[in-house]
C-alpha cells in the first residue's frame, strides 16, 4: 500500500524545534480535515532547504522512487527544496504519480494551476537565497571589523561565547551575543615551531613530516 506521508524541516537559527512541531500541527490539520491518513513523518532539523543531502529528504525520494508514496504533505514548498529545483521536483513527483500538496502555499501538484504557482515559488525561492547570502556576508563583515570571529575555526585559537546579560532563548538559556577568539596555548606553541623552523629555512615538506612524527593533532571537525 502508498503511504501518505508528511515532511517538515527548519533551518535558520530564527527557527527552533518549535518550528517543526508547528508545521506538523498545520500538515495533520489538513490531511484530517480533507480526509487524509497519514502514515509517516519525515523530518530534517537545522539543514537549509537547498542541502539535498538531508536524511530526511533522501529517505522521501528513495521511496517516491520506489512507488512507495502517495501523497506528500507540507507547510509550503521551502520545505522541501530552495530555489530552481521546484521545477525539477515538481515533475519528478508527477512521473511518479506523487501527490504534493503545500498548505500554506495552497498548492495541489495535479491542479492545473500547479506548474505555474512552483515556477512563481522557485523564483522567488532563488530571490531569497540571494538576499540571504548578502545579509549573511554583510553580518560576517560586521562582525569581523569589531573582532569577533565571523565563522569557521582557526588553528592557534578557541572559540569563547559571550552571552547576553538580559536577552534568553526559548529555553530560558541565556542568548549569545557574540564569539571571540582567544589564543589556544598548545597550538599557539606549535604555531611558534613551525615560524621558527621556516626562519631557519626548513622545507616546508620537512617541517610537515616533523609534526606528522611527533603527532601533532590537525584541526578537524
Amino acid at each position: 500500500m502508498k503511504k501518505n506521508i508528511t515532511y517538515t524541516r527548519y533551518s535558520s537559527n530564527l527557527q527552533n524545534e518549535a518550528s517543526i512541531e508547528d508545521q506538523k500541527r498545520l500538515c495533520n490539520e489538513y490531511a484530517k480535515s480533507n480526509g487524509i491518513t497519514i502514515h509517516q513523518e519525515y523530518s530534517d532539523r537545522g539543514i537549509s532547504g537547498d542541502d539535498a543531502y538531508r536524511p530526511g529528504f533522501q529517505g522521501i525520494m528513495s521511496e517516491v522512487k520506489s512507488g512507495l508514496i502517495n501523497i506528500i504533505i507540507v507547510d509550503d514548498f521551502t520545505r522541501l527544496s530552495r530555489g530552481s529545483n521546484y521545477a525539477v521536483l515538481h515533475e519528478q513527483f508527477n512521473y511518479y504519480n506523487v501527490k504534493l500538496i503545500a498548505v500554506s502555499d495552497g498548492i495541489d501538484s495535479t491542479s492545473d494551476a500547479a506548474k505555474i504557482q512552483i515556477g512563481f515559488k522557485g523564483m522567488m525561492g532563488n530571490i531569497f537565497l540571494d538576499d540571504l547570502k548578502k545579509r549573511i556576508h554583510r553580518g560576517q563583515m560586521g562582525k569581523m571589523l569589531k573582532g569577533y570571529n565571523a565563522g569557521g575555526r582557526r588553528y592557534g585559537y578557541s572559540s569563547k561565547a559571550v552571552e547576553s546579560e538580559t536577552k534568553k532563548d526559548i529555553y530560558g538559556r541565556p542568548e549569545i551575543e557574540y564569539v571571540i577568539k582567544v589564543i589556544n596555548d598548545e597550538q599557539a606553541q606549535v604555531i611558534r615551531k613551525i615560524f621558527e623552523m621556516v626562519a631557519d629555512n626548513v622545507p616546508y615538506k620537512a617541517i610537515a613530516r616533523e609534526l606528522n612524527n611527533n603527532n601533532i593533532p590537525t584541526l578537524t571537525g
